[in-house]
């Protein structure tokens, strides 16, 4: 019994050991470790800095906050950094707190590649750095902004955008209706929309060819490019050695012109035009009759099995000589 109850103990032992052995090839470490760098500053604000909080290189945890000390003229963070990333004294450090899951953190960011790095002990000069706005300083900085803004000209744009903008009563009606067509037609698929779907996944499971096509395409696209640049440099030049915006201002007068000819001349060409309607709508009526098939059976009828159309041409007679007198 000692001996069953041994070996369960020596196995449960040897689980525990290579569970804690994995977690620490994945980088997870319950310690700090022991090949580390020790940096302190001073902030006026931690910014919800918290004992553990991560310490990012461009993205990347590198260390960590060992403990957090306040006072009543400032707060001093120690944290520490993995000898296995080097970074420069020449940094800049963020204290920030938008992470993914809503944490406050430090990001270094490095303002070149090389240089000295960090020593152990480290502190870190004030200038190096910077701490975020708080509620107050963004109120007061949003206050300033509106106070240079000119109300007038606010005014005009919040016109124009309400002028811009249809009318709520017309609008939510046909959104009521989109959203009530869309919902009819989803309700009447009766299960075939996953059959759709299913068919798509299909066609694309079958799209191999695609990216060959694709590829051999891409000569062609390139080839494309200086044609298009080309056309581009023609219009410009155009533009540019051409009379503008002289051309453009007679362009406008001939328009108005035209207009006013429309304007002045409009009774005028009813009378023309109105007993000429008929006509047309008759030419019309009668080319939607014509059978383009039967026209073209024709044509084929008319030309022999091989392909090949017999054609006789005549000669004119040559002039007879004039005798002259």
């Amino acid at each position: 019994m000692m001996m069953r109850v041994a070996a369960v103990f020596v196995v449960f032992s040897v689980m525990v050991t290579a569970f804690l052995a994995y977690v620490a090839h994945l980088g997870i470490r319950v310690a700090p470790p022991e090949d580390r760098t020790n940096l302190v500053m001073d902030v006026a604000d931690v910014s919800n800095l918290v004992v553990g909080s991560n310490v990012l290189l461009r993205g990347v945890p590198v260390g960590k906050v060992e403990r957090v000390e306040t006072s009543t003229s400032h707060a001093t963070i120690h944290f520490f950094l993995d000898n296995k990333f080097k970074v420069p004294r020449d940094t800049v450090v963020r204290l920030e707190n938008l992470s993914a899951l809503g944490e406050s953190y430090l990001e270094l960011e490095p303002r070149k590649s090389s240089g000295a790095t960090f020593t152990d002990g480290q502190r870190i000069p004030a200038e190096s750095i910077v701490a975020p706005r708080s509620i107050s300083e963004l109120g007061v900085a949003v206050g300033r902004t509106l106070h240079q803004l000119d109300p007038g000209q606010l005014q005009k744009v919040v016109n124009e955008a309400d002028a811009g903008l249809p009318d709520p009563y017309t609008v939510l009606p046909n959104l009521e209706r989109a959203s009530q067509v869309l919902h009819n037609t989803t309700a009447g698929l009766n299960g075939r929309g996953r059959q759709a779907l299913e068919n798509l996944q299909s066609l694309l499971e079958h799209a191999g060819f695609v990216g060959s096509l694709l590829a051999r395409a891409a000569p062609d696209v390139n080839a494309l490019g200086p044609l298009i640049h080309f056309l581009w440099q023609a219009g410009a030049n155009f533009a540019l050695r051409d009379d503008q915006p002289g051309d453009t201002y007679i362009f406008g007068k001939f328009m108005q012109r035209i207009q006013q000819f429309l304007d002045d001349r409009g009774a005028d060409l009813r009378v023309l035009t109105e007993p000429l309607t008929p006509n047309v709508q008759a030419i019309a009526s009668a080319l939607r009759n014509i059978d383009s098939s039967q026209i073209l059976s024709n044509l084929l009828a008319a030309t022999p099995p091989d392909g090949a159309i017999e054609l006789h041409v005549t000669l004119p007679r040559p002039a007879a000589d004039v005798p002259e007198p």
